[in-house]
């Protein structure tokens, strides 16, 4: 089973699997990938055991992470979603064996950055609770999985960044990428012809492709949803519970304190390059003592300053928050008078001088003015706590009673509501998220159980069960006779083009020239010249197929025959292969860069992933059912 789970998750679709699936699964929530219940798992890992619930999320979060990416067949992102799993377990056991630390201002810094967390002024605290709670997760839980995660990061950034190529190495590669060639080609179109067709044609192309007439597989559901706003609604609310709301949470109802600031930067390109950090220095310390000549702040920071951004506004940041900045900054900051000029400053950029420019100070707004905000705010806390109380009941009731939507619609006082027909490819409507068609066409909803719950969004959860079914039919023939007849005509078509191209390719081994071929079958000759593997001045798919071809030998051009998508054929030949970058020719050194970059990733992720093979040998892995 894990040898079939390697073969099929190789390359880059593994990669942007992988990518896709780290921070949504921090917000599982604590029912979700700790406790099974009696749910016999899948798999062991160690001591730590997977169950089908597991996968079947990890599946979801993939399927809707994946977005427009294109459509995969179920068993193998299932297949994708365990494997994950299991590695998340192995790696998370080598990096605590190993004693990776990752220290709380790290996990904080990292947290400010994520931009489920942020608004418009930077990190917002209240959407971080808000996010949090609504998951049903405490901010140790969290913070706890970021702690494993960026363990593991550690592991990976230590392997991959450690990985080198080599000039030769760089050179083949420019060699490759940049490599010209030279061809010319015909194009033979699709000529259908108008002469009649027998029944018994008709008939035996039809039995043949019946999958190609088919009626659309549908499904309806029966669902149940629980929204925040649904039940924040039914709410009764009193005065006093907003005043004593309001009281409480005076955070929320306050202008925060800003302040315009400018500053200089002294930036350290490397921590831990002491000359570096002693140029550095020095030019903060010119900056400060062009000050304390009487300069202008705004002309020193426009002379002097390291930020290419601030600069040119001689500095000036604009307005900040707290929480906005790096902590020593911003204690400097806050700590300034109007028009005051700090001291030296050092963050993880450099160093800094700050002049405070403008104040705005903070204001807790009257309850009178806010009251609707106070009420809205009110709603949407009791209604998490409802939420989430209901949620994890949801869960429970529709588990244990796989056959029947009512009991857990009785427990959370939710009507059982019912679709229309859907196929999986809707447009629009209720069949048109991805998340419910995944789910109604899963093989647990066809078999007719609850789905598990599936979460719409981060303050919506549903659970739905199959109401009809109606797979795929083949359409009669009568139904269908003019679709035939035309599949038909174009399918000759494309045969004959393909036996036209196949003689001309035969007459060009044959030692005739592609002109002559043009000439005599009045076809025409495009001749784009020399062409990269990014170029336009041809069919895409000509280019791949030029590009995987023998160079020539001899002088003799070499045949090639390529099928486009529309039918339509290409004959070309290949006639001379010139490389990219001949050895000892100067590069751009940015080009260089980028290059050397891009290969150094690549034999990076090389590294780890034959580190983690390596690690997945050495583990105690038990696969205990193979549905795959």
């Amino acid at each position: 089973m894990l040898q079939s789970i390697r073969n099929r998750t190789q390359g880059v679709f593994a990669w942007i699997i992988l990518i896709l699936i780290c921070i949504p699964f921090l917000f599982w929530g604590i029912q979700n990938y700790i406790d099974g219940g009696e749910e016999q798992p899948i798999a062991v890992v160690g001591d730590k055991e997977l169950f089908q619930r597991d996968v079947t999320r990890a599946y979801q979060m993939m399927a809707s992470g994946m977005g427009e990416l294109g459509q995969f067949d179920e068993s193998t992102l299932r297949i994708l979603a365990l494997k994950n799993l299991i590695d998340q377990e192995v790696l998370q056991k080598v990096v605590l064996d190993q004693g990776y630390v990752i220290g709380d201002g790290q996990i904080r810094e990292t947290i400010n950055q994520i931009p489920y967390f942020r608004g418009a002024n930077g990190f917002d605290k209240a959407k971080y609770e808000s996010g949090l709670k609504t998951q049903g997760m405490s901010e140790a839980y969290f913070i706890a999985q970021m702690r494993q995660r960026m363990r593991i990061g550690q592991l990976r950034n230590g392997v991959t960044g450690s990985a080198f190529s080599t000039a030769t190495e760089l050179n083949r590669f420019l060699n490759l990428r940049d490599q010209k060639r030279t061809i010319e080609y015909l194009k033979v179109s699709l000529t259908e012809s108008e002469s009649e067709l027998s029944a018994s044609e008709i008939e035996a192309y039809y039995r043949k492709h019946e999958s190609s007439f088919q009626n659309v597989e549908q499904v309806s559901v029966e669902y149940v949803e629980l929204a925040i706003a649904d039940l924040g609604k039914k709410l009764e609310i009193s005065d006093e519970a907003l005043v004593e709301h309001y009281e409480s949470q005076q955070d929320l109802f306050t202008r925060k304190e800003r302040r315009k600031v400018s500053h200089i930067l002294a930036a350290v390109n490397s921590q831990d390059d002491l000359d570096a950090d002693a140029v550095a220095l020095r030019r903060i310390q010119e900056a400060r003592e062009a000050l304390e000549r009487g300069e202008p702040f705004s002309l020193v920071a426009e002379k002097l300053s390291d930020d290419p951004v601030s600069r040119k506004q001689g500095g000036d940041l604009g307005l900040i928050n707290r929480g906005d900045m790096d902590k020593d900054f911003e204690k400097a900051a806050f700590s300034l008078d109007l028009g005051g000029v700090s001291g030296i400053v050092k963050t993880g950029f450099g160093y800094h001088l700050i002049k405070v420019t403008e104040l705005e100070a903070g204001e807790v707004r009257p309850f009178a003015t806010v009251r609707g905000d106070v009420e809205k705010s009110y709603r949407r806390q009791q209604a998490e706590d409802i939420f989430y109380e209901l949620g994890e009941s949801l869960a429970q009731i529709s588990y244990e009673n796989p056959d029947s939507l009512l009991p857990a619609a009785e427990n959370a006082d939710l009507e059982v509501k019912s679709s229309e027909l859907f196929t999986r490819n809707e447009q629009e409507g209720f069949g048109a998220n991805k998340k419910i068609v995944e789910a109604a066409f899963s093989e647990q909803v066809l078999e007719g159980k609850n789905s598990d719950p599936i979460e719409i969004a981060a303050d919506r959860v549903m659970v739905l069960r199959m109401k009809e079914h109606r797979p795929a039919t083949t359409k009669r023939l009568d139904e269908v006779r003019s679709q035939v007849v035309a599949q038909i005509r174009i399918q000759n078509a494309m045969d004959g083009a393909k036996d036209q191209a196949s003689d001309l390719m035969d007459a060009l081994k044959n030692g005739k020239s592609l002109l002559k071929l043009a000439k005599s079958n009045q076809l025409t000759l495009y001749k784009p010249g020399a062409i990269g593997r990014d170029n336009d001045k041809a069919p895409r798919r000509l280019i791949q197929e030029v590009f995987k071809a023998a160079k020539p030998e001899n002088g003799h051009p070499v045949p090639i025959q390529v099928a486009l998508p529309t039918g339509e054929q290409l004959v070309a030949v290949l006639l001379e292969v010139k490389n990219g970058v001949p050895v000892g020719q100067v590069v751009n050194e940015k080009e260089k860069d980028m290059a050397t970059k891009w290969l150094i990733g690549q034999a990076g992720n090389a590294e780890f992933s034959d580190l983690l093979d390596q690690f997945r040998e050495d583990a105690e892995i038990s696969i205990l059912e193979d549905k795959q």
